[in-house]
Order: structure tokens, then C-alpha cells, then sequence
């Protein structure tokens, strides 16, 4: 039988306990604890050796040699998505940045359905001003009215 430590050690452990006083089990918790046998052995120092892992060695950007120097936007990455409902039209509005470059989107969708999508670059201001995580009052109100839908065109019936 394998030993284990506790009381649980003994088969009939459990009429045991039902006889002992509570002294007599903290006097055997303590004893079956103390025990140098039934400790188990430490790892030895290559096996823990082996399973660390050594720290990346990270270049500062400002060393690091790309292949073509970035603008304004560096390696900066930023995505954002909100969602509006009101009753059956849903207003979803994107910002996204890769590389110094981002654009933004509004779609909207009635009854499940989408109806358009503009999607318009963003500035090298709002890029930066997205970067210093301000907020931009009226980022999408270029987005909306008449001049933004060019390709949108009404079927004749």
C-alpha cells in the first residue's frame, strides 16, 4: 500500500477517528507530518533548470533598425468598434490604426439588413490625437449628409 500522509494512511481510518480524542489527532496529524520519509524528495537542480525560460532580449525602438523609417504613427496599432441601436436601425461605427495609417467606417443596418457602409481615412491629427487617447468630439459627423454616399444610387422602377 502507498503511504500518504494524514490519516488517511490507515484503511480503517475512519473508526479510528471516531475513538480518538482530539489531542490524539493533532498529536498523529503532527507526527505522520514531521516524518522524513514520507517528505517528498526536492527536484533535482538541472530538472528545475530545465523548464525555465530565459527573458526575451527586446531592442528599444529608437535603435532598432526597420526597413522603411515609419511617419507620425510608428508601429502603433489601435482597433475600436461602437454599436447604436435605435428601434430597428443599427449605427455601427469603426476606427482602426495600423502603421501609421487608420481609417473610419459607419455602417447602419434596417431589419437586419445592411443599407451602407462609408468608410473615410483618417488624418494625421486624428491618428495622433487617437494615440494620446483624447477624445475626438464629432469624429464621424464627416461620415453622414449627401456628399458621402457616392457610390449609393437609387434604383428607377
Amino acid at each position: 500500500m502507498k503511504k500518504r500522509l494524514g490519516v488517511a494512511a490507515y484503511p480503517d481510518y475512519k473508526e479510528c477517528l471516531a475513538n480518538m480524542t482530539d489531542e490524539q489527532k493533532q498529536r498523529m496529524l503532527n507526527r505522520l507530518r514531521s516524518s522524513p520519509e514520507e517528505a517528498p524528495s526536492p527536484k533535482s537542480p538541472t530538472e528545475s533548470q530545465k523548464h525555465q525560460k530565459k527573458p526575451a532580449k527586446r531592442i528599444p525602438s529608437d535603435k532598432s533598425r526597420s526597413p522603411r523609417p515609419s511617419r507620425g504613427g510608428g508601429g502603433f496599432s489601435y482597433c475600436n468598434a461602437g454599436m447604436s441601436q435605435n428601434g430597428g436601425r443599427k449605427t455601427i461605427r469603426k476606427v482602426s490604426i495600423k502603421n501609421g495609417k487608420g481609417h473610419k467606417s459607419i455602417t447602419q443596418y434596417k431589419k437586419g439588413k445592411k443599407m451602407f457602409t462609408v468608410k473615410k481615412p483618417l488624418s494625421m491629427i486624428e491618428i495622433v490625437t487617437i494615440q494620446r487617447g483624447q477624445f475626438i468630439p464629432g469624429l464621424f459627423s464627416d461620415c453622414k449628409g449627401p456628399g458621402c454616399m457616392k457610390n449609393k444610387t437609387m434604383k428607377n422602377r
